[in-house]
């Protein structure tokens, strides 16, 4: 019974503590090496797509990557590589330091191989890089009796109905390229693929958060092959780094700074943290930065909260509009006693504010933190 073992991953984006400081120079490595390990235990490493940062540089590439790398392939495993776009040169290139990796096949426009055959056994693996002059309706099934694997720098989009589209796969590209998996990068998060109960295809997502909204665990994804079939598959924590979420309720806090206790209170002060308001909020928003301002490694701030009534009167008494003669009125009926007691003032604050507010006003990023 002959057994394949496969790691898959993606998007690690090792480099890009140059543009994001979310995750330190030192914890990208850290977990890349965790990945190394992990493919060590593996017959084969799948790599979907920006495993690398456009913004590495060469010194930094080859003190952390190539050694790693060139351990791994001297161990016996083989490395498939499907470059994502952060990996291209303006010109659409593979760039160098993917090209200048020995032994290590990836996919690219200057190759003219559909496929790239296993030396592990009766595996054949299919792809494109990312901006690639194929697409999907271009790959065909060979006739040949093994696994038929698709390594994609691609979401799934099963509606899509676009064949050509080289940046997704649907429902009628998978049918036309009948690969027995597929094997996806681009999506930061992590998915599994069903069709008719049966798992066709997953997506790590990135191994390290690049956002805030990448919380929680991040992973590679383990697989075995026996007999042509896909018969275990699961995924492994592999993140150095957590981003923390929560939200926080304004409606029962009376003032800013009751607010800023609970924010330093949800965490201790080396974490990383995306907090959410809700609620009706009887109180500004400005200025959070004179308390906040490094306090935590990483914050954000995003604003869900509905001004209440008494703020938006307030906010929105004095213009000169039809918005403001509104509001005129509102503050006049609530100084006369004059509202019907069946309304509610909370209620009627919902209803006013996402008509009367900007779109952008209505949830926004107040506060970032890195």
């Amino acid at each position: 019974m002959k057994s394949i073992k496969l790691l898959l991953t993606s998007d690690l984006h090792l480099g890009m503590d140059k543009k994001n400081s979310l995750c330190l120079k030192n914890e990208r490595t850290e977990t890349f090496k965790r990945i190394m390990a992990q493919a060590a235990k593996h017959d084969i490493l799948l790599i979907a797509g920006d495993f690398f940062d456009s913004t590495i540089s060469v010194p930094d590439f080859y003190e952390h990557a190539v050694p790693e790398i060139t351990n791994l392939l001297e161990e016996g495993t083989e490395i498939f590589y499907t470059p994502g776009y952060e990996e291209l040169s303006a010109n659409k290139e593979i760039t160098d330091y993917i090209s200048s990796l020995n032994n290590c096949f990836y996919f690219s426009n200057k190759r003219e191989d559909e496929y790239i055959k296993s030396d592990k056994g009766d595996l054949y693996i299919y792809g494109f890089q990312a901006q690639s002059m194929h697409s999907p309706d271009t790959i065909t099934r060979c006739t040949k009796k093994g696994f038929h694997l698709g390594l994609f720098y691609a979401d799934y989009q099963p509606e899509n109905m676009d064949l050509h589209n080289k940046e997704c796969l649907n429902r009628e590209s998978m049918k036309q390229m009948n690969m027995d998996f597929y094997a996806l990068g681009k999506s930061h998060f992590f998915k599994i693929f069903r069709s008719q109960n049966k798992i066709i295809g997953a997506c790590p997502g990135s191994p390290e958060p690049c956002f805030f909204d990448e919380s929680g665990d991040r992973f590679v994804i383990s697989m075995e092959i026996i007999n042509n079939s896909l018969t275990n598959i699961k995924r492994i924590p592999i993140n150095t780094v957590s981003v923390f979420t929560g939200s926080i309720d304004c409606s029962a806090i009376k003032q800013k700074s009751d607010l800023i206790d609970k924010i330093k209170a949800f965490a201790k002060e080396d974490k990383i943290l995306s907090i959410i308001l809700t609620g009706i909020r009887n109180f500004e928003l400005n200025k959070l930065e004179n308390e906040l301002a490094g306090y935590y490694r990483g914050l954000q701030i995003v604003n869900r909260t509905i001004p209440s009534l008494n703020m938006q009167i307030s906010s929105f008494c004095n213009s000169n509009s039809l918005k403001g003669e509104i509001h005129r009125t509102l503050r006049k009926k609530i100084e006369d006693k004059n509202i019907p007691e069946n309304i509610n003032q909370d209620a009627l604050a919902k209803i006013l504010f996402p008509r009367f507010s900007s779109p952008s006003s209505r949830e926004e990023v107040i506060f970032c933190d890195l």
